[in-house]
């Protein structure tokens, strides 16, 4: 279900769109014009329904955070400068232990 709500600024009036469907988190986003809005918010629905849109908590409780912490180790640190990986390391070793 979308909903656009009118945003009075200063100079101007600009709308915010809202989508939000029930086992999705809310998606918004914001616009100069409610034409645009609308069309936003049709789009996002949409995406919803065709299965196009990741349900990113679903898909995070099928991970625990020492999974997480492993992906970031191989895929992230390994980019960092010596410093930065030297403290992630730091933090990321209290944290599983």
């Amino acid at each position: 279900m979308a909903t656009i709500v009118a945003i009075e600024g200063k100079n101007d009036t600009t709308y915010k769109a809202k989508v939000r469907l029930a086992g999705y988190p809310l998606r918004t986003k914001t616009f100069k014009t409610k034409t645009l809005a609308k069309e936003w918010a049709r789009q996002e629905e949409h995406k919803i329904r065709n299965g196009e849109v990741i349900d990113l908590i679903k898909q995070a409780r099928n991970h625990t955070v020492k999974e997480v912490f492993e992906k970031y180790r191989t895929t992230i640190l390994p980019n960092k400068t010596p410093r930065t990986l030297q403290n992630e390391t730091y933090f990321l070793n209290w944290w599983e232990n």
